[in-house]
């Protein structure tokens, strides 16, 4: 049991660090949902932005549904009767009385909620944050694409704009959630594993063991799959809109001297997302995480020693 609840609460901490983190970023945050409200009133995205909002709430709803089954299916567990009655033999053989005895097991069961709760906010509304930016990002960049395909010079100067307002925001999420989006692909990595590692080499026999390691299995997958689609789908989408506004001033022999000049005094950044600025996201990082699985599963399988 100590092998199982020891790491937990440095994770926690770490989490809890990302978090706090954010919270003291909450009004940039604030702001930058206001530019992209206004960047989609502007480019008459208004009614996709409440669609994405909307979304994001069902996820949210979606999201603590499994945590909720999750905690609903260990408390009605066989599984927590016999950590239980573990704790109630332990105590007692250490010479404590019955009713510290009885005690134990209740703040076990606190922690256990403490921990899945607290751990559940912290990780669905940073996820739902970050991939909702994201989304939105990625929206408004191929907006801004398909507009300069078919651009007139009226609007020309519009999109530019435009983009360089996104392109400062996407600089300014990557400020804000690079540690924290390391931290959650992570953490998420380390549960993923341990999930997939105990259903396929730890013999057990009740039933609610397999369907507590499932659904903290597909929490964790839906976390790493948001971060890392929605973050490598809107970079994708912002190389393509910056290769479509370098190409622009082509479109107008006319105001071409112009227009390069300001593209090249205002649309020279790069358009990246990291994480914890060390670590590009794009679209090879989730096989390059699949690689990382099947290579420590390999590896502890070899060895065959390793309990959780």
């Amino acid at each position: 049991m100590k092998k199982i609840e020891g790491p937990l609460l440095p994770v926690f901490v770490i989490q809890i660090s990302s978090y706090y983190f954010i919270r003291r970023s909450q009004n940039q945050i604030g702001q930058i949902l206001k530019i992209l409200n206004r960047i989609s009133h502007q480019l008459q995205c208004d009614a996709d932005y409440r669609k994405r909002k909307r979304a994001t709430y069902v996820f949210c709803i979606v999201m603590y549904s499994l945590i909720i089954a999750y905690l609903y299916t260990y408390f009605c567990s066989e599984r927590r009767i016999i950590d239980q009655e573990y704790l109630k033999n332990y105590t007692l053989s250490r010479g404590f009385s019955k009713s510290s005895a009885n005690c134990l097991p209740v703040l076990r069961d606190f922690a256990v909620s403490f921990y899945t709760l607290g751990n559940s906010i912290v990780i669905i509304g940073t996820t739902a944050c970050y991939t909702f930016l994201c989304v939105q990002m990625r929206c408004l960049f191929l907006h801004i694409a398909n507009q300069i395909r078919s651009v007139k010079e009226d609007n020309a100067y519009q999109l530019l704009h435009a983009y360089d307002d996104l392109a400062n925001v996407l600089s300014n999420i990557d400020d804000i959630f690079s540690y924290t989006a390391f931290v959650l692909v992570v953490s998420s990595m380390a549960a993923l594993f341990r999930s997939i590692y105990s259903l396929i080499f730890l013999l057990e026999t009740h039933f609610e063991f397999f369907i507590l390691y499932w659904f903290s299995g597909l929490y964790y997958s839906i976390v790493l799959l948001s971060i890392i689609f929605s973050a490598s789908e809107a970079v994708q989408a912002g190389k393509v809109a910056r290769e479509l506004v370098v190409s622009l001033p082509g479109f107008f022999p006319l105001r071409y001297t112009e227009m390069k000049k300001i593209v090249r005094r205002n649309f020279k950044r790069e358009i990246v997302l990291t994480l914890w600025k060390t670590y590009t996201i794009g679209r090879s990082l989730l096989f390059s995480e699949f690689g990382t699985l099947v290579t420590y599963g390999i590896l502890i399988a070899t060895l065959g020693n390793v309990q959780i």
